[in-house]
């Protein structure tokens, strides 16, 4: 039990320090004295970059997403294409044929029988 208490101690303690390192205040060589000319504004670089990533991201992503949606209509519309040439095919089919049994395909009845 203490090892768990004590890993995620390390564990908060990696991620106290990981949020506390991008905020700079001066040099390193000059400890924590807040001059004007010391402020170092590296969060606001940090964020644009940051932010202009996620631009990129989100526009990949979009383009992505236009891209499924012209295959997926794309894909319906040969999938009906197919449908209607398969139905028809199977119509011409049983003109030719002249038989009942492709003529009614699934519609006849047991009573019909002979």
């Amino acid at each position: 039990m203490a090892e768990g208490v004590g890993l995620m101690r390390r564990l908060s303690a990696r991620r106290y320090s990981r949020r506390n390192s991008r905020v700079r205040f001066g040099d390193a060589n000059q400890g924590n004295h807040l001059n004007g000319s010391d402020l170092d504004l590296s969060v606001d670089d940090d964020y644009d970059s940051f932010e202009e990533e996620t631009l990129n991201k989100m526009s990949k992503i979009e383009h992505e997403v236009s891209q499924l949606k012209t295959m997926y209509i794309t894909m319906v519309n040969k999938a009906e294409d197919m449908g209607n040439l398969l139905t028809r095919t199977l119509k011409e089919v049983a003109k030719r044929n002249n038989n009942s049994r492709t003529h009614h395909i699934g519609r006849r009845r047991a009573g019909k029988r002979k």
